[in-house]
């Protein structure tokens, strides 16, 4: 039987590999001649290179899994920063003093828990700071070149990638060639403002979101027109009132819209839990139900949990016309937005929903679909992003089935949200939307152990397939808010396809703690790393699921206000 060891020979500075074999002991020097800084300096050099657009949370993570995996990864981020969307003053959606709309618990790596002493809705600053310290402690800033603008990419003979880059401080451009490409740069990065006839005409102000700022002087007693209700939509609508001379909210379609926090009951009695409204959304219990339960039932506990959660909204006699959803509807798309006073203030008539688009403009107003004129000094589009991908050359845009204007959420076409099969070298990372980073944490992983070969994408043909109907689907043009429906839902099929699922049967069967923490806690990246050292950031999010509260008050007078109170001691009032 064979044993060996690895040494090194400090007379003739090289690494020495001893083999016995049976008694007989066998030397080899390794690399001869080579200090130990020039062999590693050797083994760098043969390093597979991964080439990263984008120094975000997608773009981090995929290059901590790439060291991991033993590549070279180098990051190209076109500004000075580390944070993507969450760095300021860059073009993106995030405003001085902007709160996130969702909790730390789904905005965190696994191996990288938040500090206990953030709220659990973080300023945008703390968002930054998050990823910032991601880097420091796994080391990633000396793989990152800031203020390079990646112009073009295009795919070798060989299927290597070559990359021209422009450096925009120095204005001097470089081509560089590498064996990996991670597309990172996310689904925020292009703001998409709609042509509408006579725009140019309009004399007052036009912006998209990613320009706005609180308080911004030139809205100060102005009339202001907000166009869309999404996240951004509603949360700016809400933060001009006071500051506006008046607030429009103009929208082609309704949403359900909720504060942070949300109340609701699991079973008769005084009891109720609040949670933030991620947390409670994207639980396995209320995704998937149990077996126990067939479809029906679980999507009739899913609306009469709706029905908590939107009261005002879901109730003909007490909501607002245009703001009005019928949950008794079959099948219907149901769009959410998050924003803590913008019901409060639409009740208090200090936002004034339409249900309708701009038509057109004049001079100082606008003309809707449905015939009504409005004055309007401001107009702040809050429509959304489209992907860039313009740096990829007309081939790879084809293969990826590339198109802009039939449905901009569905721009590309990729298997699980990231890979072509006839791409085998490219991996697009942070297309699974939101602000969750457990897609973007599974999805880096699960790249970057394809492209070194410890793990396997499908067959062609299954890729293909799924392809297929991810294209049928985009022909249809159904405007989802997530083009793939459930975040949760969406997470258990990476985490399956990537071989990164948890066996949930068995934990069921020998460990029900953990079971009922992944079981009632929402889907984050935590659930799929069960190796490693997780149960710190777990037990925090089970504790905040198990806490019951006492009603003091009738249900339905139950404001947002008491539910702060109830969770002062985790909710940080801003």
């Amino acid at each position: 039987m064979a044993q060996h060891g690895l040494g090194y020979d400090f007379r003739n500075q090289s690494y020495l590999i001893t083999i016995m074999i049976d008694g007989l002991t066998v030397s080899h020097n390794l690399h001869p001649g080579l200090t130990k800084r020039q062999i590693k300096q050797h083994d760098k050099n043969n390093m597979k290179k991964i080439a990263i657009i984008g120094a975000g949370r997608a773009g981090l993570v995929s290059a901590k899994y790439a060291v991991e995996n033993g590549l070279e990864p180098i990051i190209f981020e076109r500004t000075d920063q580390i944070g993507g969307l969450w760095s300021r003053g860059n073009g993106t959606h995030i405003w001085e003093g902007l709160f996130s709309n969702i909790s730390k618990y789904t905005m965190m790596f696994h191996d990288h828990p938040w500090p206990k002493s953030i709220p659990i809705f973080p300023e945008a600053k703390e968002v930054q700071e998050y990823l910032i310290s991601y880097a420091k402690k796994f080391d990633l800033q000396k793989h990152i070149h800031f203020n390079v603008r990646v112009d073009k990419v295009k795919q070798l003979s060989d299927k290597k990638w070559e990359l021209n880059i422009l450096d925009l401080k120095k204005n001097s451009r470089q081509t560089l060639i590498f064996d990996f490409l991670v597309v990172a740069s996310g689904l925020h990065s292009k703001p998409r403002i709609p042509n509408i006839q006579n725009s140019s005409q309009f004399n007052g102000i036009q912006i998209h979101s990613s320009s706005f700022s609180l308080k911004d002087p030139q809205f100060k007693n102005k009339n202001v027109v907000v166009v869309g209700c999404s996240l951004s939509g509603t949360e700016i609508s809400a933060s001009l009132v006071g500051h506006a001379k008046s607030v429009t909210n103009v929208f082609p379609r309704t949403y359900l819209i909720t504060p942070r926090l949300i109340k609701f009951k699991t079973c008769p009695g005084p009891e109720f839990k609040i949670l933030p409204v991620d947390v409670g959304l994207n639980r396995r219990s209320f995704n998937f139900g149990n077996s126990s339960i067939n479809k029906e039932e679980l999507e009739q506990q899913q609306i009469n949990m709706l029905y908590q959660i939107f009261p005002y909204q879901t109730d003909k006699t007490k909501s607002h016309p245009d703001l009005f959803i019928d949950l008794k509807i079959p099948n219907q798309v149901l769009l959410k937005s998050i924003s803590d006073y913008y019901i409060q203030h639409v009740q208090e008539n200090k936002i004034r929903p339409v249900k309708t688009k701009i038509k057109s403009f004049n001079e100082n107003s606008v003309i809707l679909e449905n015939g009504e004129e409005i004055l309007a000094d401001a107009i702040i589009y809050c429509t959304g992003y489209e992907l860039v991908t313009d740096f990829f050359d007309s081939d790879i845009l084809k293969t990826l089935k590339f198109d802009n204007e039939q449905n901009y959420k569905f721009s590309v076409i990729l298997y699980k949200c990231a890979f072509h099969p006839d791409l085998e070298n490219l991996a697009f990372v942070g297309q699974t939307e939101g602000s969750y980073f457990t897609g973007d944490e599974l999805i880096a992983s699960w790249a970057c152990r394809i492209f070194t070969g410890k793990t396997k994408l499908p067959q062609r043909e299954a890729m293909i397939k799924e392809i297929e109907i991810e294209e049928k689907r985009r022909g249809e043009n159904i405007r989802l808010q997530y083009t793939h429906g459930s975040h949760a839902i969406l997470i258990e099929k990476l985490a399956k396809a990537s071989g990164q699922m948890p066996d949930i049967e068995h934990i069921r069967k020998t460990d029900p703690v953990l079971y009922d923490i992944l079981w009632d806690t929402a889907v984050t990246s935590n659930h799929f790393f069960l190796n490693e050292n997780y149960m710190d950031i777990l037990n925090e999010i089970k504790e905040m699921n198990k806490r019951n509260f006492a009603l003091e008050k009738n249900w339905n007078d139950i404001t947002l206000e008491d539910l702060k109170g109830y969770t002062i001691n985790y909710y940080t009032i801003y």
